[in-house]
């Protein structure tokens, strides 16, 4: 692992010139496009590694893996999410996408600003991988959602940029 002297997203994105800021969210499309671009080997939802899921927004536990984005849905939104007072904000937007069909895709699941190094008013690195793995479509869309609450007005601003790519 190497050094990389840059800025946290979180700290630069108050220093981004209106042209830069743009560049930044053409560059993340990019990566994200590449990593969806990215074909999956069986149709499990599980770790790059194969191992269980962490899902940092849920609990600091890690899942197991899933045979399948309905299992997924199943054990983690009627098992977890649905009966879990913590997450009551999320039950009705769990409802509708576990109602849907979806195709595994590879997601780093932790894209947030505190994620983003930025060197020169472009993205440098994308950090903190733990997380990353075969997940259900609508999962990137999901961690994107958060950008909004954590960078409030040019969190807006980067996830209106960036969400049509990931629908």
């Amino acid at each position: 692992m190497d050094y990389i002297n840059a800025s946290e997203l979180t700290y630069a994105a108050k220093t981004l010139s209106p042209e830069q800021q743009e560049g930044i969210c053409s560059q993340l499309k990019q990566y994200i496009a590449q990593m969806r671009a990215l074909k999956p080997s069986n149709p499990r939802v599980e770790a790059a590694d194969g191992s269980g899921l962490f899902v940092i927004r849920l609990t600091s536990n890690p899942f197991p893996s899933f045979a399948s984005v309905e299992e997924f849905h199943a054990r983690l939104g009627h098992e977890f999410i649905l009966t879990s007072p913590n997450h009551r904000h999320m039950w009705s937007h769990f409802e509708v996408v576990s109602q849907r069909r979806y195709h595994t895709t590879f997601t780093h699941s932790d894209i947030a600003p505190r994620n983003i190094l930025i060197k020169d008013g472009k993205i440098a690195a994308i950090v903190d991988w733990k997380s990353a793995g075969w997940y259900p479509a609508h999962s990137q869309s999901l961690a994107l959602y958060f950008i909004r609450h954590l960078l409030g007005r040019i969190g807006t601003y980067f996830l209106t940029k960036i969400v049509c790519l990931v629908k």
